[in-house]
């Protein structure tokens, strides 16, 4: 036995009461979670209460009892995590968890209650290929591993959840994680939209092994990110990760030859060259958020184009109406440049702004559309 005090007494000596007994053959699961939700899935994942690899996962209809027969039971081994598909829309779902020691069962623990999302819920993802391969995205060495995203036409996205699976050292940790947004440059990374660094995960844990390294699912949440989408065309966007581990050694995000999606796989390896395509690999991962369609702010700005972007002196706007105002922002979200050129084929002079991203905030009807500009 050993006995701390928590310092809430300053005084000599001790008393306790105990009793001995047999150890808990089975100890009960802790830290049951429910992550990377979408509109009819969720991952539940927990942590072993003792070397058992066999648990029975309960879940149904938040309020049933577990037992009775009102719920799904699913069998997992040999890591303590399942993947919950053919879950209704926006319903709340309690789950529990029982692990399975030999003859013996230990505790049930829950419920751990959780909603799938609504129809404006969605997600970009790509699966697992049974932990296939994996690319080094290692913080420590200045990597990183991205990989694209289509916005559909006439669609926004807010990006709020990534979920993806990282190859570590056997008992090492992510301890942060750096989230780079760019926009796409004909099939690679381009302009730097925002870096997101030192994220916390929300949870991991290991969900399988390769190559003598565990494969974690890790999960990142996030502030809302808006990735705007356009009228009549989509828009492609980057999203790349750096992984700092507990011991700073080598980590690999996990890839897959069984599904293209995109342009395939970026990676920059940290010596200066820039991202490299390998259109041969994906990534496996999970971008989640919420779907909108655009308004009808943005349909009176179908008619609406400027050109060139990227620019480096004079922006051409043109519109089947008059263009009330023009204003730019930087990503800081100072205003730098304002117009009201009241005609329907302005020009603006953009040569003093320095090089880089900048917002664009355009007025016609007195409907206000948002634009990303790029200064050379």
């Amino acid at each position: 036995f050993v006995f701390r005090s928590d310092g809430s007494v300053a005084q000599a000596g001790w008393e306790a009461d105990v009793t001995c007994g047999q150890p808990i053959a089975c100890p009960a699961p802790t830290d049951l979670d429910v992550n990377g939700i979408g509109e009819d899935s969720a991952t539940v994942t927990w942590t072993p209460g003792g070397s058992e690899t066999e648990w029975e996962v309960e879940y149904g209809d938040t309020g049933f009892t577990p037992g009775t027969g009102a719920g799904t039971i699913v069998n997992v081994t040999p890591n303590p995590t399942t993947f919950l598909s053919g879950l209704s829309l926006e319903t709340a779902y309690d789950v529990y968890v029982t692990a399975i020691c030999d003859a013996e069962t230990s505790m049930q623990v829950g419920p751990f209650t959780f909603s799938t999302l609504g129809t404006n819920g969605c997600a970009f993802s790509n699966p697992s290929n049974a932990f296939e391969n994996g690319s080094s995205n290692s913080g420590a060495i200045l990597r990183i591993v991205a990989n694209d995203i289509t916005v559909p036409a006439d669609q926004n996205f807010s990006l709020e959840n990534i979920v993806f699976n990282e190859f570590m050292s056997p008992g090492v940790t992510a301890t942060t994680v750096d989230i780079f947004i760019y926009l796409d440059n004909a099939g690679m990374p381009g302009t730097l939209l925002t870096t997101i660094p030192g994220v916390v995960p929300t949870s991991q844990a290991v969900i399988g092994d390769n190559f003598g390294y565990d494969a974690s699912q890790i999960v990142l949440d996030i502030a809302p990110f808006d990735l705007d989408g356009q009228v009549g065309m989509d828009t492609i966007y980057w999203i790349g990760l750096s992984v700092y581990t507990s011991d700073d050694t080598n980590c690999f995000w996990e890839n897959t030859t069984a599904s293209i999606v995109g342009a395939g796989q970026a990676y920059d390896d940290g010596t200066g060259v820039g991202y490299v395509i390998d259109s041969t690999l994906d990534g496996v991962y999970s971008f989640n958020g919420i779907c909108s369609d655009l308004g009808i702010n943005d349909q009176v700005f179908e008619d609406f184009t400027f050109y060139p972007n990227p620019v480096k002196s004079t922006l051409s706007l043109k519109a089947s109406t008059q263009i009330q105002q023009v204003e730019v922002f930087n990503l800081l979200g100072q205003l730098v440049m304002k117009t009201k050129p009241n005609s329907m084929t302005p020009t603006i002079e953009l040569s003093e702004l320095q090089a880089g991203a900048y917002l664009m905030k355009v007025t016609i009807n007195d409907a206000v559309g948002t634009y990303r500009l790029i200064k050379e």
